[in-house]
């Protein structure tokens, strides 16, 4: 067991701050909890149902969010499975508090989710919730308040150990208000003194740092904060780069050299080019690196556009901006002024050079504010700062060590539809659990194996392996690879599956698409429309090709395939009903076409007939309707 020290003064100290800016609006919590309120709110403690009508009464319901939240940041997710054992409420929250011992029903079946909570009570809570993380606080004598005898006997304990600790106060100096209720704001502040405490994690918001904070963090050296005179883009760039942990990859580095796109930026070294490569999609458009003029002054206008992108709003898994890219000046302005970066929309000076000093101070804002990452509705804002020093406390990553393969007895068997399952044998049998990762490959006719991705429990689904197969129809494949392993093992089991008997022709007409829909806040298409007087076909595979840039002659692309069936002959499919997918998700949307497959079973094997990939791409139709998730 640790000892847990008495008081942090730092922590017990009541900070009289205005809020500081995010993406919630706490103006209507009390001045004298704003501060720590919002320090809750980016340390992710807080459920965003808790932001608003601070002055209520916060439920029992309410209250096991914030100590599970507490919870799963210091100890992460109990070993244990988590009881659902209350017939008035099935929230997680509420399942998980009581899972590691920090509440109870009231009665064996019932929790009353809805009753307010008192101080005492949650003195008990917060009390529990230190045992569960291990710790033992030193207690503080009550008799200090006058009403000390009006607290229950079953909550002195708790209530003389959140005392002690600073955690809880008196309502002033003699009364300690055991039976009173807690509103949401006392209670949100009451849960950040104690995460504060026992993780010994601050929050800092610009208002408390100085722009030497960016040297500090490595963004910039001091020598180069301190000089004065204009910054040039590559300058600019590289600033921004060290910001968002743009490092660049050799991997990428490659396609630089295809088609001749980039050939005028062939007087940069490797580090540059795989640092503009690597910022592609997310501040750079990659239409304008050729375009960049690197040794020019950079504007105010080209300052705003890279380091409003750098902490824009994103849309789900490829955390490609979805904010500003690209955007018109207004656009640009109007986004900047709302996260705080600068104090007016006067674009009278956008296209003349910006002083050193202010791109500084528009970087340094930058790092505290609020943006969406991911295509959930309701998510903790990120901030830029949070994500650097979360960055720096990662390890380094471990070299992959050079893994003896170990071939598994599988017969597989394939299915009409294609589908494929197998059983491991016994002795294999351990690697079906959690410690063990999966990989998948395509072995082609040359015996070399290319990544497929893909991951297989006991089974692939008929359209992973016509997406497989359809991905490289001119390609010869004569197997699917799959491997188990662990990252820190230098063994690897595998079996193939041999897909030597299906052949690919192509044949027919091609499909004339019309559009996909992606509504806000998602990730992926979400509705798909052919052209008018088309249907898709039951019982028939679609696959949808997404390439990473138009620009780019089409054999240099990246590509993304999705392959789904359709299950029934209509014109329209919508994702939702595609179980188990959400949403079609092709990784690139600027892009997608689309083609058909459909398999015929005969004597020898099976053939996959496609259409011809569509000429025309699906037109773009966006949605203001938010995915519930």
């Amino acid at each position: 067991m640790k000892k847990l020290l008495l008081i942090l003064a730092a922590v017990l100290t009541l900070n009289f701050c205005a809020a500081p800016a995010l993406a919630e609006d706490i103006s209507d919590a009390s001045e004298w909890a704003r501060k720590e309120i919002a320090k809750a709110n980016v340390a992710g403690i807080v459920d965003p149902i808790l932001l608003s009508n601070f002055g209520a009464d916060i439920t029992r319901g309410e209250f096991c969010s914030l100590v599970s939240k507490i919870y799963m940041h210091t100890k992460g997710l109990p070993d244990e499975e988590v009881k659902f054992v209350f017939s008035d409420t099935n929230a997680y929250y509420v399942a998980l508090a009581y899972t590691i011992g920090v509440v109870n029903g009231v009665s064996e079946t019932e929790f009353a989710p809805d009753e307010k909570i008192t101080r005492e009570q949650m003195a008990v809570m917060m009390y529990k919730l230190l045992k569960a993380e291990d710790l033992t606080p030193s207690g503080a004598d009550l008799k200090a308040f006058d009403d000390s005898c009006e607290a229950s006997s079953w909550a002195e304990e708790g209530l003389s150990a959140m005392v002690g600790m600073g955690i809880i106060k008196g309502v002033s100096d003699t009364q300690l208000a055991p039976k009173e209720t807690v509103s949401r704001e006392q209670a949100i502040v009451t849960a950040w003194r104690f995460y504060n405490l026992i993780s010994g994690k601050d929050v800092l918001f610009y208002e408390d740092t100085t722009r030497e904070i960016l040297s500090e963090l490595g963004i910039v050296s001091a020598d180069d904060l301190n000089k004065g005179g204009n910054i040039t883009v590559l300058e600019a760039l590289k600033t921004i780069a060290n910001a968002g942990g743009f490092k660049g990859t050799s991997s990428i580095l490659a396609i630089w050299y295809l088609g001749d796109t980039l050939s005028s930026m062939d007087y940069l070294d490797d580090e540059i080019k795989m640092m503009l490569m690597d910022m592609n999609n997310s501040i750079i458009a990659y239409n304008d690196i050729p375009k960049l003029k690197l040794d020019s002054d950079i504007t105010n206008f080209e300052a705003l556009l890279y380091i409003t992108r750098l902490v824009g709003n994103t849309y789900g898994c490829t955390d490609n901006m979805t904010e500003n890219y690209p955007a018109a000046k207004e656009e640009i302005y109007e986004t900047a002024y709302k996260k705080g970066l600068i104090e007016s929309v006067d674009q009278s000076s956008a296209d003349e050079p910006i002083e050193r000093d202010e791109f500084y101070n528009i970087l340094h804002k930058a790092l505290f504010t609020g943006y969406e990452r991911g295509g959930y509705d309701g998510v903790n804002p990120y901030r830029l700062f949070d994500e650097i020093t979360s960055r720096r406390e990662r390890p380094e990553p471990t070299e992959r060590p050079t893994r003896e393969k170990i071939e598994i007895p599988v017969n597989a068997v394939i299915a009409d539809d294609l589908s494929i399952s197998w059983t491991l044998p016994e002795e294999y049998s351990f690697l079906e659990g959690k410690d063990y990762m999966s990989a998948t490959y395509l072995i082609g006719a040359d015996g070399i194996e290319k990544s497929a991705g893909g991951y297989a429990g006991d089974g692939y689904d008929g359209y992973e392996v016509v997406g497989y197969l359809a991905a490289s129809p001119d390609k010869k494949q004569t197997a699917i690879r799959c491997g188990y392993y662990k990252l820190d093992e230098d063994k690897e089991y595998y079996f193939d599956i041999d897909i030597s008997n299906i052949d690919i022709v192509v044949e027919g007409d091609e499909i004339n698409p019309g559009t996909y829909t992606r509504y806000n806040k998602s990730w992926g298409i979400q509705e798909i429309s052919l052209a008018e007087g088309e249907k898709f076909e039951k019982d028939c595979y679609y696959i949808l090709k997404g390439t990473d840039n138009k620009y780019r002659d089409s054999k240099y692309n990246y590509s993304s395939f999705e392959v789904f069936k359709a299950y029934a002959s209509e014109n329209t499919l919508s994702a939702s009903i595609l179980a188990p997918r959400r949403s079609f998700g092709v990784s690139y949307l600027n892009d997608i076409r689309i083609r058909k497959a459909t398999i015929k079973k005969n004597a020898d094997g099976f053939t996959i007939s496609l259409t011809p990939e569509s000429t025309n791409t699906f037109t773009v139709a966006e949605s203001s309707q938010s995915i519930s998730r």
